[in-house]
């Protein structure tokens, strides 16, 4: 049988937990602003990715290879930058 999860309220959330997370850049932000950073970088990569389809032309499609453990290129060296995390 599984549990059923139960997340509090928005209201009722420690503000501790997301209000200064620290980013791969350094700086600290909030929750909601990695959560709309992410949503922005997702909707760019699948309407590269469709515009690619719909035009046959791979090329438009830049998302590099990552790994999705640690959200860093597939280069081969020995610190490689983050796919999404421009500095």
């Amino acid at each position: 049988m599984r549990r059923e999860r139960r997340y509090p309220p928005y209201n009722e959330v420690n503000r501790d937990y997301i209000d200064r997370l620290t980013t791969p850049r350094g700086d600290n932000t909030t929750y909601d602003s990695v959560f709309d950073e992410a949503l922005k970088n997702i909707t760019a990569s699948w309407a590269e990715l469709g515009e690619a389809l719909t035009t046959k032309d791979p090329s438009r499609f830049t998302l590099p290879d990552g790994d999705l453990d640690t959200g860093r290129q597939d280069t081969g060296l020995q610190d490689p930058p983050m796919v999404f995390w421009r500095t």
